[in-house]
Order: C-alpha cells, then sequence, then structure tokens
C-alpha cells in the first residue's frame, strides 16, 4: 500500500489491468504506467514506468494479454473534402491503434520504438469493444463488425486488420476473451409479435 499511494497520479486511475505479470494502469489523461513485478523485491521497491507516447498521445482505451496489448489512442484528424461533406466529416475522428509487445518486458526497453507496430484498417471505424488473446485481437465496430489481427502476420512493419468471417452479419454487441479463449455475445433485437412469420413463431 506504501508503494500504491506513492504518486498523486495513482488518484486520478481510470482502469487498471492485472492479468499478466505486471500491473498496468491508465489515468483520467490518459497515460499509461507500468509497475513491474520482480519476486525479490518488496511492494514498495518494485519499478514504475511510463509508457511515454501516451504524454503526447493520451489513450482512449487499452486492452492486454499476457504478452500483447492493444492501445486505441485518440487524435482529432484534419479534414479535407467537398463542401457539401464538410460538417458531416467534422464529427469523424481519427483514431490510432498500436500494438504493443509486453514479451520480456524491463523498464529500461519500455520506449523503444521496436515494441510498437501500427495496426491498419480501423482508423475511420468506431470501435465499440476489443480483446486481446494469445496470438490474435479481435474488434467489434459499430455493433455488427468483428474485425480480426493475427499478430503472427506482419505487412511492412505494421499489423493489418480483416473482416473475421466466422462471425460476418451476426448482431454482435460484446467480445471478451482470456489467454486462449474468445466469446462474443450475439444479442439481435426481436421484432414486435404481430410482425412474425409462420417461421418464427414455431
Amino acid at each position: 500500500m506504501k508503494s500504491i499511494n506513492r504518486k498523486n497520479v495513482r488518484h486520478n486511475v481510470m482502469k487498471f489491468y492485472t492479468k499478466s505479470k505486471d500491473f498496468y494502469y491508465l489515468t483520467l489523461s490518459g497515460q499509461l504506467y507500468i509497475i513491474f513485478y520482480d519476486s525479490g523485491l518488496k511492494s514498495d521497491e518494485m519499478r514504475e514506468g511510463l509508457l511515454e507516447l501516451t504524454i503526447n498521445k493520451p489513450l482512449k482505451d487499452f486492452s492486454i494479454s499476457y504478452y500483447h496489448a492493444i492501445l486505441l489512442l485518440k487524435t482529432p484528424e484534419n479534414i479535407q473534402g467537398k463542401e457539401e461533406h464538410k460538417e458531416e466529416d467534422k464529427k469523424r475522428q481519427h483514431q490510432d491503434v498500436q500494438y504493443l509487445n509486453l514479451q520480456n518486458l524491463v523498464p529500461e526497453d519500455l520506449n523503444t520504438e521496436d515494441r510498437l507496430r501500427k495496426i491498419e484498417g480501423l482508423d475511420y471505424e468506431k470501435i465499440d469493444s476489443f480483446c486481446v488473446g494469445n496470438s490474435v485481437a479481435y474488434f467489434l465496430i459499430n455493433h455488427n463488425m468483428v474485425y480480426e489481427c493475427d499478430f503472427s502476420i506482419v505487412n511492412n512493419e505494421k499489423f493489418v486488420v480483416s473482416v473475421y468471417e466466422g462471425l460476418k452479419g451476426k448482431p454482435i454487441s460484446k467480445l471478451w476473451c482470456g489467454y486462449n479463449f474468445y466469446f462474443a455475445l450475439e444479442q439481435g433485437e426481436i421484432e414486435s409479435i404481430d410482425k412474425w412469420n409462420q417461421e418464427q413463431i414455431l
């Protein structure tokens, strides 16, 4: 507890994560901190690091498995387009989705460039939820489309997402996962009974 209360920043914790070796927490202002577990140290002696990327590019959200992290950064985009589309385009926000490699993570190399990779294909999509497992991450877009990011496939030093065909066309409302399992909640709206056909009634 002495360690947990050491910094004022911890009064502003928005979210924390405990399903990996180290302890991750996100502040209300969007900075991601890591307390590095060391079995040879007392809790108040454990080292702590800040993901420096999040100082200038605060996180909207993050999700982590044991070796992988997905960082959702939100930054305004300068829109240039046709006059009739300007009002609609102004409402759109450009978001930056990044992958952070957590394997053998230590404070000294937390902020090295080779730990980060860009995830392409979701820059203009509204991400409703996302989860990270042992080898893939899944993103739910606008409650009706699930995208997959396979960490074993790298294209030009980046990850590229693709539609997950197994859930295509299904009304998915939430995604979550563990290390080696994944769940998708299918939850569609049911029409009023007076509009049911014979098959629906049966």
